[in-house]
């Protein structure tokens, strides 16, 4: 098949990393894959990454709130290529050009990564986003919950389907060089965090946690985002700024995890975290917030898990992981089998095949 996935891309991030492994997984299997990015003029991050993984990738530059001029190159790019399937990513692709790939003749697929439920303008662009999804000829939703939210937005029932994310294992950094290169003393007690710093991802919830933490330890914060200042302003008024370390967005985060003796999902709501698969596939014990499709990722035994927003719960289960190493081992060998059982590459590209071959028929 010839296939079209478009998005808008953040530089790093789990939908990003979700698309780099489907359409690499695609590509391998003979389909004739190209990647369309909606983006601001500069290199951008995410396409050096997938012309490095053999992708072919499109730009199209946006400016501000030119919707018109990028519609329009959308839709004569979408001609030339004429694909057999168009399938968006995120809520900008999805309001304003699956019309225009319908209009092409190609069948629509999108994926709804999770919501964030931000802002009055990040709800007005979800609402859009749903909108615009009841055209669509099928909807892929990550988890459970994301599921249930596009049926209850009245996109027709038999075009949503359940296809959690997939974890290729790839080779991670030792314990030893991804604590050399965040600079984290080989002898110290590290939690690690990795995301957007903005509110569904509750970085704030991270720091208040390991304030309230018995355990001498040190947050890694790996990422970058709009709610930089007002953090340090909450690291601050806690006094725990020699307790937080900030690396900055760094290209495959992921491939670092194992410099961390357990990694912290604060977030107040969730599709399926890649950082989760990254953590499972490279053995690291888990500590998360019970939200979205985080309990359907790590099933009981598997991690510790804690109410969402309930700090005390949270900085005690990292205490809990960090002075009983066995029993967190013990989690970690857990989660790596799930991840094998249930998370899988190959299945992940066979249920995307038949898909399209369904709304290609």
């Amino acid at each position: 098949m010839r296939i079209v996935h478009l998005l808008a891309p953040a530089p790093f991030g789990g939908l990003e990393s979700v698309v780099r492994a489907l359409a690499s997984g695609q590509q391998s299997r003979g389909h004739d894959v190209t990647v369309v990015t909606t983006i601001d003029p500069g290199e951008h991050p995410f396409c050096t990454a997938a012309r490095a993984d053999g992708l072919s990738v499109v730009e199209v530059t946006t400016s501000g709130r030119a919707y018109a001029r990028e519609r329009k190159e959308v839709s004569t790019l979408l001609a030339r290529l004429s694909p057999h399937v168009v399938h968006s990513h995120g809520y900008r692709p999805d309001a304003l050009h699956l019309g225009r790939a319908r209009r092409a003749g190609a069948a629509t697929v999108s994926t709804l990564h999770g919501f964030t439920s931000g802002d009055w303008k990040m709800r007005l662009y979800e609402r859009l986003q749903l909108s615009a999804l009841r055209q669509a000829d099928a909807v892929v939703a990550v988890s459970t919950g994301v599921e249930r939210r596009a049926i209850g937005a009245r996109i027709p029932r038999d075009r949503v389907h359940l296809i959690r994310n997939a974890y290729a294992r790839t080779e991670s950094a030792s314990r030893d060089d991804a604590r050399i290169t965040l600079g984290i003393p080989l002898d110290a007690a590290a939690v690690g965090w990795i995301g957007r710093l903005s509110p569904e991802k509750g970085p704030d919830v991270a720091v208040e946690a390991i304030a309230r933490m018995t355990c001498p330890a040190t947050l890694h914060v790996i990422g970058d985002g709009a709610d930089r200042n007002a953090l340090d302003s909450r690291i601050a008024s806690l006094s725990v700024g020699s307790r937080v370390r900030f690396h900055g967005a760094l290209p495959n985060a992921g491939r670092l995890v194992r410099a961390f003796d357990v990694l912290l999902l604060s977030s107040r709501t969730e599709g399926t975290p890649m950082v989760l698969l990254e953590a499972m596939a490279a053995g690291v014990p888990i500590v998360a917030t019970a939200v979205g499709g985080v309990p359907d990722v790590l099933p009981g035994g598997a991690a510790l898990l804690a109410p969402n927003e309930d700090t005390s719960a949270l900085a005690a289960a990292l205490d809990a992981t960090l002075t009983d190493r066995a029993a967190s081992a013990v989690r970690a060998v857990r989660a790596g089998e799930v991840l094998d059982e249930r998370f899988g590459l190959g299945p992940w590209l066979d249920r995307h095949d038949a898909l399209y071959a369904s709304v290609v028929r």
